[in-house]
């Protein structure tokens, strides 16, 4: 048990009101009721036990497997969305082990581990799964030409995650969550996300790779850009890990 952490009540509520605040923005109605829900839920045991009904499963269409974008037709722009379902992981980890620890304990329940420990979990996810903090960056190989490129939001995407791994959970702990939630709705206005875009960004940029924009999946139904090389549109993703400090990118084979 981390006796420095809040009560798992405590983290359980500020993950709520960051969810409202999150669902409000994006606009998903469906979901911010349902947190409100738990929200006035009277008592620890209770609002534990609707958050853990609200977060059964991770099927298509249930909470863990909800994916804020555009494509999805929500409220949210391309360079919002690894900022805002980032964040939304990190609230989903954190709220699902307080409310475990609250319902196998009491209202004065703590977790077990630390809310970075917390945070680093994947959600409703069994198994050998590495931890959030395995940080990958995608790119795109042309299989036509053999030729490389950076995403156009590779750093923000990276970025996103070491945001929502180590500033998001002390501002969750402080009972700040809401302020996270603007944040992520404004990554180029805020101090702590535009700091991780300068700390990744110098790591994708030692790759001297041409970057394109994200190949499929336009919110718009566009087609595929093509190559710029050769002009086919034959992609298939690369991956680097971030790693080391200061920071690098280490090809995946």
């Amino acid at each position: 048990m981390d006796t420095n952490a809040p009560p798992a009540i405590d983290l359980l509520r500020s993950v709520l009101e960051g969810l409202e605040n999150l669902f409000g923005e994006a606009q998903i109605p469906y979901w911010r009721e349902r947190v409100r829900a738990a929200l006035k839920a009277p008592d620890a045991a209770t609002t534990a036990g609707v958050y853990l009904h609200i977060s059964q499963g991770s099927a298509p269409g249930t909470f863990h497997d909800l994916i804020i974008s555009r494509l999805n037709r929500h409220a949210v722009s391309e360079r919002q969305e690894p900022w805002v379902n980032q964040l939304l992981t990190t609230f989903q980890s954190i709220g699902l082990l307080a409310a475990r620890a609250i319902a196998d304990g009491d209202a004065a329940a703590r977790l077990s581990n630390s809310v970075e420990e917390a945070a680093a979990q994947h959600p409703e996810i069994e198994g050998d799964v590495p931890a959030r903090t395995r940080i990958l960056v995608t790119g795109m190989r042309c299989t036509t030409c053999d030729t490389r490129f950076a995403l156009d939001d590779a750093a923000e995407s990276a970025a996103a995650i070491r945001w929502s791994l180590f500033t998001a959970p002390g501002r969750i702990a402080a009972g700040r969550s809401p302020g996270l939630v603007t944040a992520a709705f404004d990554p180029e206005g805020d101090p702590a996300t535009k700091a991780e875009v300068a700390e990744v960004r110098p790591a994708i940029d030692e790759l001297e790779l041409a970057a394109i924009r994200r190949p499929y999946n336009r919110p718009d139904g566009a087609r595929d850009d093509r190559c710029p090389v050769c002009g086919a549109a034959t992609w298939v993703p690369i991956h680097w890990l971030l790693d080391g400090d200061p920071l690098k990118l280490v090809p995946l084979r």
